[in-house]
């Protein structure tokens, strides 16, 4: 036997003011320490990943710590090679 089921609709609470728009937010840019700082605390972070120990024995901990800037400030991470 098939039950008759109701659809309810429910409506939408009117708003009395429209949505107020924010503007995207600025873009920071970060200083030379701030950013040390930053790699150096995602270093941390990452220590124990195979990725991180291929990167530092390829290219040295401070060549890698300078590709993970470059990739925070690119926001892109490269494995060291032009053609990539």
């Amino acid at each position: 036997m098939k039950r008759k089921t109701r659809k309810v609709t429910r409506s939408l609470p009117v708003e009395a003011e429209p949505l107020e728009t924010k503007p995207a937010a600025a873009y920071q840019r970060y200083t030379k320490a701030s950013q040390d700082e930053l790699v150096a605390d995602l270093a941390r972070g990452i220590k124990d990943l195979p990725v991180w120990k291929d990167y530092v024995r390829r290219f040295g901990l401070k060549a890698a710590r300078n590709i993970l800037r470059r990739g925070l400030v690119l926001n892109e991470i490269t494995d060291g090679n032009s053609e990539n």
